[in-house]
């Protein structure tokens, strides 16, 4: 069998764990010597958008062609400021004419007969589940979808007749929890070809172990102290935009806290102002490898504390 995975999640430059649970899904297909290509779907920014987003401090991500195994092969589209404004706007139709766009430079650079699958991941903004569908019907190929949250959660509202439309008609729909798949049915889709798979986890780095021992290792540990921590992108859709209001509900609450954020974002810079301005003490280590106790990660986080 030989597959093609369509995903808009995908490592980059300065962020190889971006979309990391795609890259460890591949890491198996590599153990289980499944064939496969994996396309990175991606923007191309014209001049004046890029323009515009430094000066909002947001960058394109470069794709990183490849992580441990796995490779990644970027496929990007140009977009420009009216494409980015109407990106913004439900329009109907919008979604298609963009994939109709990355069909056309996929078929370029892969022979689509080759392939007996299409697993797409995600349907957001680049929806990649729209893009295996209009392939799966020009090549007579089935497709596999599996939706991660933001793109049922925020999206599907906006979309909801190109959502339903491209959900139905493929094979299986994978879901990562059943709130998830209840959120999809509520907007109309039938449920009917879902399957729900949690996403996973790997037992050899995230276990149990003494919370004493492990925050003398980091240089974190000062006796009678609890901490309160998060991790994951300082972004809205995490509700990091509420983080510092709730760590200052708990200090009203719970003497000797303290408390840690593991990830970055575009919210960090102003998360940092506001627990400086409440006198929070809030440990910012930047994102991490999974492999916590290396000494690179070590380093970071002591140099977080400094």
């Amino acid at each position: 069998m030989k597959v093609l995975i369509l995903t808009n999640l995908f490592p980059y430059v300065g962020n190889r764990s971006n979309g990391i649970l795609i890259t460890n899904r591949l890491k198996h297909y590599n153990a289980l010597g499944i064939d496969y290509d994996a396309v990175a779907l991606a923007n191309r920014d014209g001049v004046i958008v890029k323009k515009l987003k430094s000066v909002l401090g947001r960058t394109c991500p470069d794709v990183l062609s490849q992580v441990d195994t796995v490779k990644y092969s970027p496929v990007c589209i140009r977009r420009n400021v009216v494409s980015v404004l109407l990106n913004k706007l439900p329009i109907p139709s919008k979604q298609t004419r963009q994939a109709r766009k990355f069909v056309q430079e996929i078929e370029k650079a892969f022979n689509i007969d080759e392939y007996d699958l299409i697993h797409a991941h995600g349907m957001y903004f680049v929806a990649a589940g729209v893009i295996a569908r209009l392939l799966a019907e020009k090549y007579a190929k089935p497709y596999v979808i599996t939706v991660h949250g933001s793109d049922i959660n925020i999206l599907m509202k906006r979309w909801k007749r190109e959502y339903i439309n491209t959900l139905e008609g493929a094979s299986k729909v994978i879901f990562v929890s059943n709130a998830l798949l209840e959120k999809a049915k509520s907007y109309g889709y039938s449920g009917e070809n879902a399957v729900v798979i949690p996403n996973g986890y790997d037992p050899t780095i995230f276990r149990p172990q003494d919370e004493n021992e492990v925050r003398r290792l980091l240089g974190i540990y000062t006796e009678r102290y609890k901490y309160v921590g998060f991790v994951g992108n300082l972004v809205e859709i995490k509700r990091a935009d509420k983080l510092i209001e709730i760590f200052e509900r708990i200090r009203e609450n719970i003497e000797n806290i303290k408390f840690i954020v593991v990830g970055d974002g575009h919210l960090r810079k102003k998360m940092e102002q506001e627990a400086r301005e409440k006198g929070l003490e809030v440990l910012f280590t930047g994102r991490l490898s999974h492999k916590m106790g290396t000494g690179d990660n070590i380093q970071r986080i002591i140099g977080s504390i400094h």
